[in-house]
């Protein structure tokens, strides 16, 4: 079953590659080091911080106040990135008056947690739901807003899908639902594997990630 599980991932992440939204991975267990930081890179005043995610891992990032305390942003990052991803973005969101959280998804960048798996967003979302309550009880932020990319987006649809103190998200380049991943790596794995195979297979491993029965982004906005 392991063997198959492991197949199945890879048939799933050449899906996402293929689909243009895979960012190169580091090797498992290992975090990418940071370089730069928001004061380096932008001048701007920030703060080293970590918070707690539902199941006890350490979530670390850099929190960019404002002058005013009404809305924060949390970004999120995409697969096998880290916070610097919105660093370009921290300084237009703080210009525009928004304080800003940029933090790493677990088993990223300094963040606990080992491997940088495509999990479309079924355990990252947790984070941003997590990062969305630093924010509110820990800097006394009214609103928030959740921004991300790729896999990120995903983790924010999915997060305000479920946690009412998400006023609004930013969404780049999410997938629609994990029914797209599996037709995708359907018509890939073709020529290779019997797609009752590959279908039964990449299920699986969704189901190992705790995603069965999971709306995907598209439904969760459907719903909404």
């Amino acid at each position: 079953m392991a063997s198959f599980a492991l197949i199945t991932m890879f048939i799933v992440g050449a899906a996402y590659y293929g689909a243009g939204k895979m960012i190169t991975r580091a090797s498992s267990g290992e975090h990418r080091i940071i370089h730069g930081n928001p004061e380096t890179a932008l001048g701007l005043a920030y703060e080293d911080v970590s918070f707690k995610a539902e199941d006890g891992e350490t979530l670390r990032g850099w929190f960019v106040p404002a002058a005013s305390a009404d809305v924060g942003v949390v970004t999120v990052h995409g697969l096998g990135a880290n916070r610097l991803e919105f660093l370009r973005d921290a300084k237009m969101l703080h210009d525009s008056g928004y304080a800003v959280l940029m933090f790493d998804c677990r088993g990223h960048g300094m963040s606990d947690g080992s491997g940088r798996i495509l999990r479309l967003g079924i355990w990252e979302h947790r984070d941003v739901e997590a990062a969305v309550a630093y924010l509110k009880q820990s800097r006394g932020i009214k609103r928030v807003i959740v921004f991300g990319c790729s896999q990120g987006a995903t983790s924010a649809i999915e997060a305000a899908a479920e946690d009412k103190d998400i006023e609004g998200v930013i969404a780049e380049a999410s997938i629609l639902s994990p029914r797209d991943i599996l037709t995708f790596a359907t018509r890939r794995a073709r020529p290779y594997l019997a797609p009752g195979f590959v279908a039964m297979m990449t299920w699986i491993a969704v189901w190992r990630m705790g995603g069965r029965g999971m709306p995907g982004p598209v439904d969760a906005i459907t719903a909404a």
